[in-house]
C-alpha cells in the first residue's frame, strides 16, 4: 500500500510536467465550470495548496524551530503534521487505507513541502477527473 501512494504520486508528478523548481500552487487554479459536490472538494483542497504555497514559501531555519512556548509544537512539527494530513488527502481520494507509521518521511524540509504540495495537486487532479467521467 505504502509503495501504491508512493507510486501514484511519483506518477502524478512526472506526467504533470512539474520540474523540481517549479511547484503546484504558486497561483490557484480557474474555477471550475460547473458547481459540484466534487468540484467544490477539489477547490478546497486547490484553496489549500495555495495558502500553504506562500505560508511556507522562503521560511528558514529559526522559522521553523520557533516555538510559541514549551508546550506547543514547533512549526516544522505543525508543517509534519499537514504532510501526513496530506498523505490521508491523497490516499483518500485513491480508495488507499492509511496505515499509521507507513508514509515516507522526508530527509528536509524542502522534500517535505515539495511532498505537501504534489499530495494536494493529485488529491486535486484525481477529484477533477472523477467529475469529467461523470
Amino acid at each position: 500500500m505504502k509503495f501504491t501512494s508512493l507510486f501514484i504520486l511519483l506518477s502524478l508528478m512526472i506526467s504533470t510536467g512539474f520540474s523540481q523548481n517549479e511547484l503546484p500552487y504558486q497561483e490557484i487554479p480557474a474555477y471550475p465550470p460547473t458547481y459540484t459536490a466534487t468540484n467544490v472538494a477539489a477547490r478546497m483542497i486547490d484553496g489549500l495548496g495555495f495558502r500553504y504555497f506562500w505560508a511556507t514559501e522562503g521560511l528558514r531555519k529559526e522559522d521553523l524551530d520557533y516555538k510559541p512556548n514549551n508546550d506547543a509544537r514547533a512549526a516544522i512539527e505543525t508543517l509534519q503534521h499537514i504532510y501526513e494530513l496530506s498523505l490521508v488527502i491523497v490516499n483518500a481520494t485513491n480508495k488507499v487505507p492509511n496505515v499509521s507509521g507507513s508514509a515516507h518521511k522526508p530527509d528536509s524540509f524542502d522534500e517535505m513541502r515539495r511532498l505537501t504540495l504534489y499530495n494536494l495537486k493529485a488529491a486535486s487532479d484525481l477529484l477533477k477527473k472523477v467529475m469529467i467521467r461523470k
